[in-house]
């Protein structure tokens, strides 16, 4: 993939699946509704830290490290092809847990809700900790990384079009924070309500993690 076009292309499936983060659209609501706004950007950058510090590492240590084109892509596409089997592991496990809990349903005994948010002193840290065990988003965000470090693109093309991945896959952490600025929450979900959109988004982070998984096993295997 030597050209920018075809690397856009490449990147802009993957970029929109790593944006589906049920996890981390979950705990920045909690934050957004229980906090001000220091400590909701705090909570961000938590989650922006892990970002570029993963991000950093993909693109050079992945990627710009190699210096040989031929290499390069064939390194390149065992990475890609490590990360689509890690997702497509990921995939499994969502969709066991989404089977046992409808199972649970089904028995008349649904998976309880928290309703009332229970937050660490350290936002910053949590915000860092939701993003490292976010295994839907890192492994999509690193494969992207590695991709656009191992391009032929310049430099500064490449430092410029990780930062625009990296804000668009943060949208699930910033996203609630700028809502809550906007359109204060008035009145607290149902559990009902929390356990269906619970449900729906578990359903939605499988379809993309699975997604994911066939993208870069396609692309680490085909070429």
């Amino acid at each position: 993939m030597t050209s920018t076009g075809g690397l856009l292309l490449w990147l802009l499936p993957l970029t929109v699946l790593a944006m589906i983060s049920p996890v981390m659209f979950l705990n920045s609501s909690t934050v957004a509704a229980s906090r001000g706004p220091a400590d909701r950007w705090r909570f961000v950058a938590g989650n922006a830290l892990v970002l570029v510090v993963l991000g950093a590492l993909g693109m050079g240590l992945l990627g710009a490290a190699l210096e040989e084109a031929a290499t390069r892509e064939l390194d390149s596409q065992r990475v890609e092809a490590a990360l689509g089997l890690l997702m497509l592991v990921v995939a499994a496990a969502l969709l066991r847990g989404l089977l046992m809990d409808r199972a649970r349903q089904r028995a008349g005994h649904p998976a309880p809700v928290a309703t009332e948010p229970h937050l660490p002193r350290s936002l910053v840290g949590w915000g860092a900790l939701s993003m490292v065990t976010n295994l839907t988003t890192v492994p999509l965000y690193l494969a992207m990384a590695e991709r656009i470090g191992a391009s032929p693109i310049p430099v500064a093309v490449r430092i410029g079009l990780l930062a625009v991945v990296t804000v668009l896959v943060l949208a699930p952490a910033w996203g609630p924070v700028v809502a809550a600025e906007r359109v204060p929450a008035n009145r607290r979900l149902s559990e009902r309500t929390l356990r269906r959109v619970s449900w729906w988004m578990r359903v939605g982070s499988f379809a993309a993690s699975l997604a994911g998984a066939v993208l870069l096993l396609w692309r680490g295997l085909v070429g």
